[in-house]
């Protein structure tokens, strides 16, 4: 039998704590008293959204689908089966980006290794973080090493393995920093699973946690090939400038380096990104512009309700943003500071717009923060609860960082008093026994049960994301009756 999840709800910000279950109030469920005033304007005058949503096009690519091609997948198992499905029914290309594999995850290695025997044409491409994908686990192993065996029986043409190195970590910082420490200066954090035309969209990383017990988010999109093709390219293009893993050439003196049996390389252009990351940033950032300006080119730009809603097939766009703070792209955050202006402006026009936001962690960017604060939109908040967070019962100092979120919110919380907006925004704790919780995104919508909008990507929607890290987010905006619907129960669930 299931074991109930649970939410904390904070009720006028934090003078009253109480616990709630989905099944008496769900998070997609507002009472009418919530509504922001009279003088609302009707429903019937209410814009079409693939109208009120065009600001957000304005120079990217947007790719048009049926909504009956989205799956909405709700549970960290179904993920898994569902990953290795692709993988086995894949005969052109796996994409795969992520910030790790598992050490352990012999059965993920194991099912691509088989599907390369299968389909001699298959290729398959992999980006990890270079910090996290060469620390050792408990089990001895990294991801790199994980990886290396494919590498090693099918050799670099067919599989190809990509590792980022952050510029910020140059200098004495890459001398003294100890492993894990040095990942929070930045990491490669965008996950995209591709196999052929089909493309998962997630915050999930690749290992036991996140295929059992860690709550997430994820959308696959089938027949979707612009999609899948503009991920590939992303990964190609990040390539570019990034460590690959190869069998090792030279002989290492070092008793350590004897144990590894590869090496990491740069292409020979690339100005290496901790000895010289200022050429490194120039590099990098000319070869994320020209991907940018590309897919500008390539993608067909005229946009219009009018032709989308004469379509029988295509109810449904999906807008790709990247944010690379170390690499001066910030896309993503010109993205949402327009998508928040948008929903005050709705929200002011038309007397009420809901907005849910979720995070596995309380720190969010003073962009999304102050646009909470500011807006005239009702919001809910989901958050991990400390019980739920990654770090939870951790070793060392890294057993505090839970509560350091409780001080966060805490003092959100009474920003919202001193605003008198305690009526309009609500925060929730997950809080599931034996559950942690790693959801990010965005939903929103006239009506809280029926969303049309959705943000979903590896963004925890904090300043690191803006700044440090590389992330990759996606906005979907339809008028499919059955994603709304997927979209609502999901949310619920959560």
């Amino acid at each position: 039998m299931m074991k109930k999840a649970f939410c904390t709800s904070y009720i006028r910000a934090f003078r009253e704590i109480k616990l709630m279950q989905p099944s008496k109030r769900s998070f997609y469920t507002f009472t009418k008293s919530n509504s922001l005033g009279s003088g609302t304007e009707s429903k019937s005058k209410q814009p079409d959204p693939f109208d009120y949503i065009l600001p957000l096009t304005a120079n990217k690519p947007i790719f048009y689908t049926n909504g009956n091609n989205i799956r909405v997948i709700s549970t960290p198992s179904e993920f898994y089966e569902t990953l290795k499905d692709n993988i086995r029914d894949a005969k052109r290309r796996i994409v795969l980006s992520t910030l790790y594999i598992g050490s352990t995850e012999t059965e993920l290695i194991e099912t691509i290794e088989s599907s390369l025997k299968q389909n001699p044409d298959l290729e398959v491409i992999f980006l990890f973080d270079s910090l996290r994908g060469t620390r050792k686990e408990r089990s001895g192993n990294s991801t790199a090493s994980l990886v290396y065996g494919l590498v090693e029986k099918f050799g670099c043409e067919r599989v190809k393995a990509y590792l980022y190195h952050t510029p910020d970590l140059s200098g004495i910082k890459k001398k003294v920093y100890p492993a894990r420490i040095n990942e929070t200066i930045g990491v490669q954090h965008i996950k995209a699973y591709v196999t052929d035309d089909k493309t998962i969209i997630s915050g999930a990383n690749l290992s036991r946690d996140y295929f059992t017990n860690r709550q997430d988010r994820y959308f696959m999109f089938s027949e979707c090939s612009e999609l899948s093709n503009y991920l590939e390219d992303l990964v190609v293009s990040i390539s570019k400038f990034s460590y690959q893993l190869e069998k090792k050439t030279k002989f290492q003196k070092r008793k350590k380096d004897l144990e590894i049996n590869y090496e990491l390389v740069l292409k020979k252009e690339c100005p290496n990104p901790h000895r010289s990351p200022l050429a490194f940033r120039k590099y990098s950032n000319g070869i994320m512009k020209k991907f940018l300006q590309d897919w500008k080119s390539i993608v067909d730009k005229e946009f219009s309700s009018q032709n989308l809603c004469n379509s029988s097939t295509k109810d449904t766009f999906i807008i790709p943003t990247i944010q690379m703070g170390p690499l001066g792209i910030y896309q993503d955050q010109e993205h949402t500071e327009t998508l928040f202006e948008i929903m005050n402006n709705l929200a002011s026009k038309y007397g009420q717009f809901y907005s849910d936001i979720t995070s596995a962690y309380f720190n969010f960017a003073d962009l999304h923060k102050n646009a909470i604060l500011k807006s005239d939109a009702l919001f809910n908040i989901l958050i991990a609860s400390p019980q739920a967070n990654g770090f939870f019962g951790a070793r060392g100092m890294s057993k505090y960082i839970p509560f350091a979120y409780t001080m966060f919110e805490l003092d959100f919380l009474k920003q919202l008093v001193i605003r008198g907006r305690e009526d309009k925004v609500q925060v929730y704790e997950y809080n599931k026994l034996g559950w942690t919780y790693h959801g990010k995104g965005i939903w929103c919508g006239f009506e809280r049960c029926n969303p049309h909008l959705t943000v979903i990507g590896s963004s925890n929607l904090g300043e690191r994301s803006l700044k440090r890290d590389l992330e990759a987010q996606f906005t979907i905006v339809t008028q499919n009756k059955t994603v709304q619907n997927e979209l609502k129960s999901v949310s619920c669930i959560l």
